[in-house]
């Protein structure tokens, strides 16, 4: 019986250095994740230079980045990769794809969008000048990654809740230390100082409760949120309001007392400043007959 057509088995090749398979099988038992970003690292240049005549280069850089990030999440998912070579062949298919698709995606755009992506830089003689100085700072599989937590960081803030809303915004809106002035009136936001009302006003504005048209056509003060919202304390923000003997009102938000005057209700490193600031005691000021009120549902 003739043994031609039978798939011959290749044994170890004559000559072959010693240690090649077992270099090999280190390689393949590596970090993967480790091996993809110094291919990617390794390769961006080449691949970027290769192919810098098909698209402008910010253009390249997107494709290259969204390349290594899809590679990464293949990683991630368990794909196995039998050597570094395979990796970078792997690498130069997505990045090829990933061009193929941004031409097609130009080919759809205007015939002012079309010409701009043909046109050449004045000084070149006709090609393209060559890129710059290369920033060897720049790490594409650091901004794939980067850009990939980006879009699950938009995806969890979506399931915030209300209450949550309202404090990361009071926190934010507090980064900058401000002031006590009246300069919140009547569109709180951006405002260099806050005072008391102009604080709640936008604390309410940024968790969605009263919209900024309405917060900037009714200006809202002090004593307006005697009778705002629903009596009584609420589960997560209650508000506290006076007109008497002074026009005054803070919140509570999540049993965080946000109020922009200490008047001896703080001995934390705020103590002495009357801008909206959270106060270290949670003891609610006595110098006045407060309207306990709070947002509806909240």
């Amino acid at each position: 019986m003739s043994t031609r057509s039978e798939p011959k088995t290749r044994g170890p090749q004559a000559g072959a250095p010693a240690g090649a398979n077992a270099a090999a099988a280190r390689l393949r038992q590596g970090d993967a994740e480790e091996v993809l970003a110094n291919v990617a690292a390794a390769r961006r240049e080449l691949l970027i230079g290769v192919h810098r005549r098909r698209l402008r280069r910010e253009d390249l850089e997107d494709c290259y980045s969204q390349a290594t990030l899809e590679l990464l999440v293949a990683v991630r998912g368990g794909r196995a990769f039998a050597s570094r070579l395979h990796v970078a062949r792997a690498l130069e298919l997505r990045f090829v794809s990933r061009v193929h698709d941004r031409r097609r995606a130009l080919a759809g755009r205007s015939p002012m969008h079309a010409a701009l992506e043909r046109a050449h830089v004045l000084g070149g003689g006709g090609e393209r000048q060559p890129p710059g100085p290369i920033d060897r700072r720049a790490q594409p599989d650091v901004v794939a990654v980067g850009r990939h937590e980006l879009r699950r960081i938009r995806a969890l803030a979506e399931q915030l809740s209300d209450e949550q809303r309202t404090v990361i915004a009071t926190q934010v809106g507090l980064g900058k230390d401000l002031p006590y002035g009246p300069g919140g009136h009547p569109d709180p936001r951006g405002a260099p100082e806050e005072d008391c009302s102009s604080t709640l006003n936008y604390v309410l504005y940024r968790a969605g409760v009263r919209p900024i048209g309405e917060i900037v056509r009714e200006n809202p003060l002090a004593q307006d949120y005697v009778q705002w919202g629903t009596p009584g304390p609420g589960r997560w923000i209650t508000i506290y309001a006076t007109a008497a003997p002074v026009a005054h009102v803070f919140v509570v938000i999540a049993g965080l007392r946000l109020d922009t005057s200490h008047n001896g209700t703080d001995v934390g490193p705020n103590n002495a400043q009357d801008g909206p600031r959270w106060r270290v005691l949670d003891r609610i000021p006595t110098w006045a007959n407060w309207s306990v009120r709070h947002p509806p549902g909240l």
